[in-house]
């Protein structure tokens, strides 16, 4: 009897799990499209049935796309429903500003600003110009985007604390502009993090 009902148990349990991860994936959006030479591709792939894990774009105006990389800690239920917070508050704050570092500081405060929040968020916000090229970014310790140009990768360094890491925090912007050709990853560290069959860390 007793393990009839454990069993009954984990499978609602299982259920409710794979029922939140349908949910939390209608929350990435699919690649805006028609964004003349630039071509956007984009995954999500939890570890487990939810995760902390963020991609968004925000369609700014004619020109300007705005995009989201973020890693709420932990991989529990809280942290999936903490990302669906910080996605509102990131669609929220990406349409009052065009400076990229001004939406981060933005974000950090409203969510300092609430106390029941335990979490920090790792976070990349970037300002993409289609016409231009143009691209604006601020960094709030989330992993270095990675620039591959002309067969060499580099860094797009920016720095900066986690969201929530401390109130009043004002972030930096960079700006770089992207030549034909070029190719920017935007990555969570479960990319860097990823293990070989000998769970060895890839190089």
């Amino acid at each position: 009897q007793v393990a009839r009902a454990q069993m009954t148990k984990d499978v609602l349990l299982k259920q409710e799990l794979e029922i939140a991860r349908e949910l939390q994936n209608k929350l990435y959006p699919p690649p805006p499209e028609s964004l003349g030479a630039v071509h956007i591709a984009a995954k999500a792939v939890p570890a487990l049935e939810t995760s902390g894990d963020l991609y968004d774009f925000i369609h700014l105006d004619q020109s300007r796309i705005g995009i989201v990389v973020a890693d709420v800690t932990g991989k529990s239920m809280a942290a999936a429903l903490m990302m669906a917070m910080a996605r509102s508050v990131f669609r929220a704050e990406a349409r009052q500003s065009l400076s990229a570092g001004e939406v981060l500081t933005n974000v950090n405060t409203i969510l300092c600003a609430d106390t029941s929040i335990k979490q920090m968020i790792t976070a990349w916000y970037g300002i993409l110009d289609t016409h231009t090229l143009t691209l604006r970014y601020a960094n709030a310790g989330h992993p270095f985007a990675l620039l591959r140009r002309q067969g060499a990768v580099m860094e797009l360094e920016a720095f900066g604390l986690p969201l929530r890491a401390l109130a009043d925090l004002a972030y930096a912007e960079e700006t770089i502009t992207l030549q034909p050709g070029d190719c920017v990853l935007l990555h969570t560290d479960g990319v860097a993090e990823m293990m070989n069959a000998r769970r060895e860390l890839f190089s």
